[in-house]
């Protein structure tokens, strides 16, 4: 059964102390280190698990090394985090892709580094077909993500929290030159991301750890409940006074009372609420029009007795976050309210698509609702405005076009 992981990067996050989390978590090692000894990089190159202490700690830290004698260097030996020639996207797909891991850990990993790609991009002014990624690009970088998806692969999680992200502060050298901490990169990663500088004046949350975070965190400071199954911490590479440097992940049990949430998709809205008692019912009519074509997902208008025994009216928008500011600008712009109330919520929908259905009156559009687990039709909806549209059309009353718009999805097994 899939699992759950809470990590807290009070310390930050890298690559590698995402991957000692793991392993310190409770994994079969001996799967994970053959699979991921099928990556070939044209260079001899191995990697080690150490149990080490941080602010007295125990922790586990993941080290990857490489012979970069036929590489770059003549008579170097095993060297970690060695300056190698950069590789582009391209080729670190071509890298992952020749490998023997997992069919779905392949695509995380190529998904990550083009989100990677994407945040240097930007970053650079370029397109990722143009970027080389210089140290994301080396050998302990690429090692470090496939090892991270290969982690969760292993230990089947499908979902992931984490609590706010702890970057660092200062300055950090790159082969760009010195460069305030967050790095470019990982400040255009963490776009959208809850993050605090901390106390140390060090980069603690490197590109590859902002990748990991963007790609497999489902939601942000908030908290799991439910069996502990293991935790894991996993460590950084210097030592702090007053903090323990390590990457802290807790796996739980999925409730299966839970499982039939997985055949919805899961999203978090905005609700906006405010009570009127002094305009109009043409008014309010008129605003609701416009609160729609701002972007309002929803809007209930419901009868109330305010204070001092006057009717008005309750107003209850839903929304995404991107249209919060114009829908409330607009409420208290050109409504008569003096305030509004308004949270984040979560809500469960099914997955959508649209499709047509042929009547004796024409094409009438249709709504169709889906289960993400299977993919079965779960119900079939004739669409009001092309109801409304065809039965205009063609002088026919809407509940007639909408009743023969059901029949004709019920002879298809709708």
């Amino acid at each position: 059964m899939p699992n759950n992981l809470s990590i807290n990067p009070l310390s930050g996050i890298s690559g590698d102390m995402f991957v000692g989390a793991l392993l310190d978590s409770g994994i079969d090692q001996k799967l994970f280190f053959n699979l991921l000894k099928t990556l070939d990089f044209g260079v001899d190159w191995s990697c080690s698990v150490e149990k080490v202490s941080r602010n007295t700690i125990a922790a586990t830290k993941f080290s990857v090394f490489w012979d970069a004698k036929k590489h770059e260097h003549e008579g170097t030996h095993l060297n970690k985090r060695h300056s190698e020639n950069s590789r582009n996207l391209k080729d670190i797909t071509k890298i992952i892709e020749k490998s023997g891991l997992p069919e779905n850990v392949r695509k995380d990993s190529v998904e990550i580094f083009r989100l990677l790609a994407e945040a240097e991009g930007m970053v650079h002014g370029k397109s990722i077909d143009e970027l080389h990624f210089h140290e994301l690009g080396s050998i302990d970088s690429v090692v470090d993500i496939c090892a991270a998806a290969l982690a969760i692969y292993i230990i089947d999680i499908d979902n992931v929290v984490c609590s706010t992200v702890v970057t660092g502060s200062g300055t950090v050298k790159t082969c760009h030159g010195l460069m305030p901490v967050p790095a470019p990169a990982t400040a255009e990663l963490l776009k959208g991301i809850p993050v605090a500088s901390g106390k140390i004046k060090k980069e603690l949350t490197t590109p590859t750890g902002a990748a990991l975070l963007k790609y497999y965190v489902n939601e942000f400071e908030t908290s799991l409940s439910g069996e502990i199954l293991s935790q894991g911490f996993g460590a950084g590479d210097a030592e702090f006074d007053g903090l323990a440097n390590v990457l802290s992940a807790r796996i739980y049990k999925k409730d299966s009372s839970k499982q039939i949430l997985d055949q919805y998709l899961h999203e978090e809205v905005c609700v906006i609420e405010t009570n009127i008692d002094d305009m109009t019912s043409e008014g309010i009519s008129a605003l609701t029009q416009e609160l729609f074509e701002l972007g309002a997902l929803d809007i209930v208008v419901l009868p109330a007795i305010m204070k001092k025994g006057r009717m008005g009216y309750f107003i209850q928008i839903l929304c995404k976050k991107d249209c919060f500011d114009s829908i409330i600008e607009y409420l208290l712009a050109e409504s008569t309210t003096f305030g509004v109330r308004w949270r984040n919520e979560k809500r469960i929908i099914f997955k959508r698509s649209f499709s047509t259905v042929n009547t004796e009156y024409g094409e009438v559009k249709v709504k169709i609702a889906h289960s993400l687990q299977d993919k079965k039709k779960i119900k079939v909806i004739p669409e009001y405005e092309s109801c409304v549209k065809v039965a205009k059309k063609n002088g026919i009353s809407f509940q007639k076009m909408y009743s023969i718009a059901r029949e004709k999805i019920s002879s298809h097994g709708g």
